[in-house]
């Protein structure tokens, strides 16, 4: 998303647990933070994920991608009403 020069982009995912429902998700670009990777203060594209018609306090996601290449860095689902936060992150990358 971030190389393609644009900063929104919307996808559809099918729930298969629910009978097959479709959602419309949005992702869009929010800024460029520092993040520590692998030791190393890294910029990485900031890109925010929710669902269509949703209240984001039940649904969103926060990914994180190395500026230079896209990397995948990290992904954070803040705590939505009564759930825990996750949070993942990747800790190494062998190319």
């Amino acid at each position: 998303m971030h190389k393609a020069g644009v900063s929104r982009i919307d996808f559809y995912s099918v729930r298969l647990d629910h009978p097959y429902k479709l959602y419309h998700f949005i992702a869009e670009k929010d800024g460029i933070e520092k993040l520590n990777y692998n030791g190393t203060i890294t910029d990485c594209v900031k890109v925010k994920i929710h669902v269509k018609g949703i209240s984001e306090s039940f649904f969103r996601n926060i990914l994180y991608f190395r500026k230079s290449d896209g990397l995948f860095v990290s992904s954070v689902s803040p705590a939505a009403i009564g759930k825990p936060e996750v949070k993942i992150k990747l800790l190494n990358y062998l190319p």
